[in-house]
């Protein structure tokens, strides 16, 4: 029996003894619900990320005839490309708060099927070497007890059959929360906040997963460390990214 059976009974067998919510509205499932990881009602009304998008973050655009968004023409980002799923709207701010503070991990495995389906050719075209957590500061895991981002690359890399790297890269420096913060002072404070232990990586390919996408502010400081440790190409994913414009 395969890792990815064992890990589908020992879940089957959590549900029954702790049934779970509704990452939105915290409703109780019923259990055909479960497949869809949202209540019906909830699941109508998430927004997710449909075209015109940018080419380079993801993010929704109102204009069609665009092809970036205002961030993306005025920063030079040092990934190849970036997408989300959800747009960081009504319930799924309640859904990613829980996944990030209120020990809700399993709700990273209903958000990967849904990155796993709906990017399914874009990942199977990516060609990377590894997957990779937009890495937490190992005191404050300690004190959360988990790591968001690592759950979500974790479940990701089982739902579309990738190889998980939760190792290569690690964070050094203890940042301020980046919502606090503007675009200019998010850069400053992410300066070399992120590094290889091995110093050096052969990879022609990799995908950082994350939770939330605003400004790439996170995902260029850690693709800054990747390539400079030999990384070729450095392409991202997220949860939740916000509108653009």
């Amino acid at each position: 029996m395969n890792c990815r059976k064992l890990y589908d009974i020992a879940s089957k067998g959590l549900d029954v003894l702790y049934p779970r919510e509704c990452p939105c509205c915290g409703r109780l499932l019923a259990f055909f619900e479960y497949s869809a990881g949202f209540c019906g009602k909830c699941r109508k009304e998430i927004r997710f990320v449909t075209e015109p998008s940018c080419k380079k973050c993801g993010k929704p655009l109102a204009d069609s005839t665009e092809e970036y968004c205002y961030d993306c023409k005025r920063i030079a980002h040092l990934f190849v490309q970036s997408k989300a799923v959800y747009v960081y709207s009504g319930g799924m701010k309640t859904a990613m708060y829980g996944l990030k503070y209120g020990n809700r991990r399993y709700f990273a495995e209903v958000f990967a099927k849904d990155m796993a389906k709906r990017h399914a050719r874009w990942l199977a075209g990516l060609g990377v070497d590894m997957v990779l957590p937009v890495p937490m500061h190992a005191a404050k895991k300690r004190q959360r007890g988990y790591d968001q981002a690592e759950e979500l690359a974790k479940a990701l890399c089982r739902e579309a059959g990738l190889p998980f790297s939760g190792k290569t890269l690690v964070r050094t420096k203890k940042t301020l929360p980046q919502k606090e913060l503007n675009d200019t002072d998010r850069r400053k404070n992410l300066k070399n906040a992120f590094k290889i232990p091995q110093n050096s990586v052969k990879s022609n390919g990799v995908l950082l997963v994350d939770d939330i996408y605003t400004t790439g502010a996170t995902i260029d400081a850690c693709a800054e460390a990747l390539k400079n440790a030999g990384v070729r190409e450095v392409y991202a994913m997220t949860v939740v990214v916000g509108q653009g414009i």
